[in-house]
C-alpha cells in the first residue's frame, strides 16, 4: 500500500463492543472507515462521538444475516471506488481477492443466524467484485 493510498476498513458490528473499538482504532491508524451494523441509534451515537474523524466514517445499517441489505451496503462500499479494501477478514489489493468469512459466536448467539451471516458477507464480496 502506498502512502497516498486511501486506506478503507469495512466493519461489520461497528455499534458497540469489539466493532466499535475496531472503528475507533482503525480511524486512529488513518483508515477511513465503513461502519456496519443493525443497530441504527448505536451507529448514531457511534458518529456522535468521533467528532472530527466523523469525515471518514461512513455508517451502513446493515443486518448482515439479510442477503439483501448486506449484498446492497457492500455494492454501495465498492462504488466508491477505492483502491484498497480490508474487511475484517478480507482483503481485496492489486486485483486480488482474500477472503476468510465468519461470524463472532457468543454466549446469546443463534447458530443458524451466525450461519446466515457467514454465507451473507462471503457472497455479497463474491457478487460485488463482478
Amino acid at each position: 500500500m502506498t502512502k497516498n493510498e486511501t486506506k478503507v476498513a469495512v466493519v461489520t458490528g461497528a455499534a458497540s463492543g469489539i466493532g466499535r473499538a475496531t472503528v475507533i482504532a482503525l480511524l486512529n491508524q488513518g483508515f477511513h472507515i465503513a461502519a456496519m451494523d443493525v443497530d441504527a441509534d448505536g451507529l448514531d451515537k457511534l458518529s456522535d462521538s468521533l467528532q472530527s474523524k466523523n469525515n471518514r466514517c461512513d455508517l451502513y445499517t446493515t443486518d448482515v444475516a439479510s442477503r439483501e441489505q448486506c449484498h446492497s451496503n457492500i455494492s454501495k462500499i465498492f462504488e466508491k471506488n477505492w483502491n484498497t479494501l480490508f474487511f475484517e477478514n478480507y482483503i481485496l489489493k492489486n486485483n486480488k481477492f482474500y477472503i476468510q468469512s465468519g461470524a463472532g459466536i457468543v454466549a446469546d448467539s443463534v447458530p443458524e443466524k451466525e450461519y446466515l451471516e457467514t454465507v451473507n458477507k462471503a457472497k455479497a464480496l463474491i457478487n460485488s467484485l463482478n
